[in-house]
């Protein structure tokens, strides 16, 4: 089922991989010169996600969005598209900000991954270049700086899923969400009971203990500074937003209620194991997910929780950037603007099966997997955001969640696991004072 990393992986889990020891998928870029040239109108763009969505559909929607362009009365064109590997991504990007040379348009993460590259004054703000009010229906994205500096174009997710057969045997309802983790407990206690296993997970590559980790830190979050407050040594690592998920872990094994092999089989391994039929509950990405019946399967809100960030989906609008050295740029936002009308939305979700991140997009014709995130995404309760709440560098972040969670798997000692990543994050700080100083600044520029 995979095309590049698993498909249960999400791009922005494998930026974390470099401290967890797959740091050299970035040290190759691609070559090749995506300046589109000075006619105006023509614009080049490099992107990627090709793990998205169906196999080859990400390439498939650019290319045909390319047309549709060339068809309409709208004064810019897509001349120039270059699929990039996602291994490759990075070094692309950075080799073409050095040399300040290349597309108009690229494709990458917003957050602190869109904010080193506002500090390398590789971006231009794509507010400033779309139409008036174009932003208004930009979901799932946050201004830094107070400026919007890319357009989210596609929701990348993490999303609860049951197995409705396992439900049903074991007398459990679940409605739109889980109410709260003691009443999630409650389910999957009756759940063993019945012969079951509740909840299938796989960390030995470490990409479900991430996505757990993060669920069960939106209980409690009230700021998507929080996590990066705690790098940086702001906030007690004892605080539950910071380390709930280790007792948790050892929790969910005491009692039996995840698969014995946790930590010895992947997240890829765990979603062929889901999709088989063995466990009730499992985190994963939904293009693994929205193909598959609704008779069996049914999309479920995280447990609800005290925080604002307590949403019920965790949820990234995955930006299309706008460089500073572009020599088209207003015909790249028009092409951005192109991008965001309601039937080249409708396209983006056709042909890829994902979903966009605009208000103006009509979910009147999803299948209803696919309906049920969309609802959970635009209506995610009273005062509760929904966003990507991992607001930390991720090859020191991710790294932390993915190296302690076998251990807290293995029912160690919370307290030793609590000190030792408080002893990660000083180190990281004493050897790495200039990245932490900029991390900080960038603190600073969200809201939120």
């Amino acid at each position: 089922m995979g095309n590049g990393l698993d498909r249960a992986v999400t791009r922005r889990q494998a930026l974390g991989l470099g401290a967890a020891g797959l740091g050299a998928l970035y040290l190759t870029a691609c070559g090749g010169d995506t300046s589109s040239g000075a006619e105006g109108r023509d614009v080049a763009a490099v992107f990627d996600f090709e793990y998205a969505g169906r196999p080859g559909s990400m390439k498939r929607y650019w290319e045909q969005l390319a047309d549709r362009l060339a068809a309409s009365d709208v004064d810019a064109r897509l001349t120039d598209l270059q699929l990039v590997p996602y291994a490759n991504m990075q070094a692309r990007l950075q080799s073409a900000h050095a040399a300040r040379r290349g597309a108009e348009l690229e494709t990458w993460f917003p957050d602190w991954f869109t904010y080193e590259f506002i500090a390398q004054d590789a971006l231009t703000p794509v507010e400033d270049h779309v139409a008036a009010g174009a932003t208004d229906d930009w979901l799932f994205t946050n201004p830094i700086d107070g400026r919007y500096w890319g357009a989210p174009f596609y929701a990348e997710q993490a999303l609860l899923v049951a197995n409705r057969d396992h439900l049903r045997s074991a007398g459990v309802e679940v409605g739109r969400r889980l109410e709260s983790w003691a009443a999630f407990m409650a389910a999957c206690e009756r759940i063993r009971r019945d012969g079951q296993t509740p909840l299938t997970i796989g960390v030995a590559d470490g990409f479900a203990a991430d996505k757990w980790a993060q669920a069960i830190s939106m209980e409690f979050m009230d700021s998507v500074k929080q996590l990066g407050e705690n790098l940086l040594g702001e906030l007690p690592t004892d605080e539950p937003v910071i380390s709930a998920w280790i007792e948790r872990f050892g929790e969910l094994s005491a009692k039996r209620y995840v698969n014995a092999d946790v930590n010895d089989i992947t997240d890829q391994q765990a979603l062929e194991r889901f999709l088989d039929g063995e466990g009730a509950f499992a985190i994963f990405a939904p293009g693994a997910i929205f193909g598959e019946s609704p008779e069996r399967f049914q999309i479920v809100g995280y447990w609800g929780g005290p925080g604002r960030y307590a949403a019920p989906v965790a949820v990234a609008g995955d930006l299309v950037l706008m460089t500073s050295f572009g020599e088209n740029q207003e015909a790249a936002g028009r092409v951005v603007d192109f991008m965001q009308e309601p039937a080249q939305l409708e396209l983006f979700n056709q042909v890829t099966g994902e979903l966009p991140c605009n208000r103006r997009f009509d979910p009147g014709k999803l299948g209803e997997l696919a309906r049920a995130s969309w609802d959970l995404l635009v209506e995610p309760g009273d005062g509760k955001v929904a966003t990507w709440p991992r607001n930390y560098i991720p090859t020191i972040g991710v790294a932390n969640v993915m190296e302690l969670a076998p251990r807290a798997f293995d029912g160690e000692d919370p307290a030793q696991l609590r000190a030792d990543l408080e002893r990660r994050n000083e180190q990281y700080r004493e050897r790495n004072g200039a990245q932490a100083a900029e991390f900080r600044d960038y603190l600073d520029s969200i809201e939120g």
